[in-house]
This record gives C-alpha cells, sequence and structure tokens, in this order.
C-alpha cells in the first residue's frame, strides 16, 4: 500500500485524527465503517481495521467532497470531517468520558506531525520510534531545539516513557494510576491490574470517587507519564488543569516535559545523555539500571535508524 494514498491516510487517521463516533451516522462512510464494528461499541479496533472496505470508504469520501466543492482526494482530513458534521448537523461533541464534574472532550491537537516521516522500520523497536516521530516530530523537534537538547536525546526518552499520547481506542490520554501513591495521600488502597488503558482509568475513576484531589496527584498523563503531584511545577494550577490540557493538546504534554525537566534542575543530564541521574530522579530510585537499559537501548536504535537514511527534520 501506497503511503501517500488514500487508504493509507485514512486507515493511519482513524483513532489518530478522527474516531467513528465523530462521524455523521446518516453518511454512507460511517455505514461503511460500522459495519466492521461487530461488537458495536464504536470503536474501530487494531482486529476490525482490516475487516472495512476501504476503497468504498474512499470513494464516499470523494463523492462527499465532490459534491461540496472540497478537494476530491479520498483523504477524511479536518475540512472534510467539519463539512461533514455541518452538513449532517452532528450535535455538539459528546465527552468521551467524565469524571466526577470533569468532562474529557477528544483532544484539538492529537497529532503534531514533521514534513518529514520516517517510512521504514526494520524491527518492532524501529517501528515505535517512527510511530513516535510520525506523530508527534514536530513539537518535539521545537521544544528540543528551544532547550538545547539533541533531538535524538528527546526522541529517546519520550519512546521509553510510554510513546504514545492518546489511546487509539478510547481517544484519552494515556495514564498510569499509581495506587501506592493514592494510599499514601488518601489513606485508601485501589486494587488495580495492569490490564491496559481501560484499566488504568477504571482505577482512577474509583480512586476519584474518594479523594478527588489524591487520585488525580497520583496519576500520571501523556507522553511524558508526568505525576498529577507534579503540576504546579510545570505551571498548572491543580492536577485537573494539567489533566484537562494534556487531553486537549498532545503539543501542551511535550511543552510540559520539557518544563519538567527544567524546573527540576534535569536538562544538564538529559543533554549529557548522564541516564543514571535522569532516571534517578525521573522515574524514582528503584529502577534506574532499568530505564537506565532502555533509553540506551532506544537512543542506539535511533542512531541506527539515522546511519541507514532516517531523517530527523521537522
Amino acid at each position: 500500500m501506497k503511503r501517500r494514498s488514500p487508504v493509507y491516510y485514512n486507515i493511519r487517521s482513524l483513532g489518530r485524527r478522527w474516531h467513528l463516533s465523530d462521524i455523521p451516522e446518516e453518511w454512507l462512510g460511517f455505514q461503511l465503517l460500522a459495519s466492521a464494528d461487530w461488537n458495536h461499541d464504536r470503536q474501530i479496533t487494531a482486529d476490525e481495521i482490516l475487516d472495512v472496505d476501504w476503497l468504498s470508504f474512499v470513494q464516499a469520501v470523494r463523492d462527499f467532497q465532490s459534491e461540496h466543492n472540497l478537494t476530491p482526494d479520498g483523504k477524511l482530513g479536518p475540512m472534510t470531517i467539519s463539512t461533514l458534521q455541518e452538513i449532517y448537523h452532528t450535535p455538539a461533541s459528546r465527552p468521551l468520558l467524565t469524571l466526577g464534574d470533569l468532562s474529557l472532550y477528544r483532544p484539538k491537537t492529537p497529532t503534531s506531525e514533521p514534513n518529514h516521516p520516517i517510512d521504514f522500520a526494520l524491527t518492532r523497536q524501529e517501528q515505535s520510534i517512527a510511530n513516535l516521530w510520525n506523530q508527534y516530530g514536530q513539537i518535539i523537534a521545537q521544544q528540543a531545539d528551544n532547550y538545547q537538547i539533541p533531538l535524538n536525546t528527546a526522541l529517546a526518552v519520550f519512546k521509553v516513557e510510554s510513546g504514545r499520547a492518546y489511546d487509539p481506542e478510547t481517544g484519552l490520554t494515556i495514564i498510569r494510576f499509581e495506587p501506592h501513591i493514592f494510599l499514601r495521600k488518601s489513606g485508601h488502597q485501589i486494587n488495580i491490574r495492569r490490564e491496559g488503558q481501560r484499566a488504568e482509568w477504571q482505577a482512577l475513576q474509583s480512586a476519584y470517587a474518594i479523594n478527588a484531589t489524591a487520585a488525580l496527584e497520583s496519576t500520571s498523563y501523556g507522553l511524558p507519564q508526568i505525576m498529577g503531584f507534579n503540576a504546579k511545577k510545570i505551571g498548572y494550577e491543580y492536577a485537573q488543569a494539567l489533566l484537562l490540557d494534556f487531553q486537549n493538546s498532545c503539543e501542551s504534554q511535550v511543552k510540559a516535559f520539557f518544563k519538567f525537566l527544567e524546573a527540576n534542575d534535569l536538562l544538564k543530564a538529559v543533554r549529557a545523555q548522564d541516564w543514571q541521574s535522569f532516571t534517578r530522579r525521573y522515574n524514582g530510585p528503584g529502577n534506574v539500571p532499568v530505564y537506565q537499559g532502555r533509553l540506551t537501548q532506544a537512543l542506539d536504535t535511533i542512531d541506527y535508524m539515522i546511519d541507514d537514511g532516517a531523517q530527523l527534520i521537522a
């Protein structure tokens, strides 16, 4: 499949730039997508995505674009989605999740794509780095330059910490709930099984019902996996504000990482690739060898990819 083809674009966009719930149900394109949604959860999973008739979907997009004076390229981009919602009078976007009095909506800036994507990967490790660069490379490059950090070094840190800003199935920012911190802050125990993002959010919801502030402060968020109790260090008044901003924009997540480095005097360690000092402060003293090894491996992989022709040019 050619990477610039509308089929490739639409497959890559589903779960990243838009979700099934963003598409008007009355439109033929929705019906083509929904036909692959076997469990009717309004999500197209990796297992279901191959069941979509993508050629017919591209044609449905083209037909709509031609009818409404849009460029008929067959790619379901922001302008086409906006026009679809306007024509079909789609109601205002409903929240993905309501957490107490917080309503979490689909991110306005889910990606920050570079002009020069990496279009090859030989191993799973290389593929994860290529995906990270292709989705968030522009803002990572911009911030790395602002803070005078080598781009490959910044990319390696993001690869190790999470590698993804949002869960492609739910559209919610990636989180990790830490029950031991919640116990310390609230005096209550929340049991959690590490079975993916739905389990993490369920644990956060349970904790939130007991002590909202402690729950949000006991969770790490987004690409940089910054703990909620660090909110004030990076410019947020409360952890609630951090969560809402991270949910809104991947660019806010990346900027927050560099603010965290600056606030905790970690810029020097990252610039020098002093992973022992960095991981002790960033991830805690308990897993220094593990994270140090992961960072070294990620940086080596990036260097190999550059040697093979990858260009980290935003």
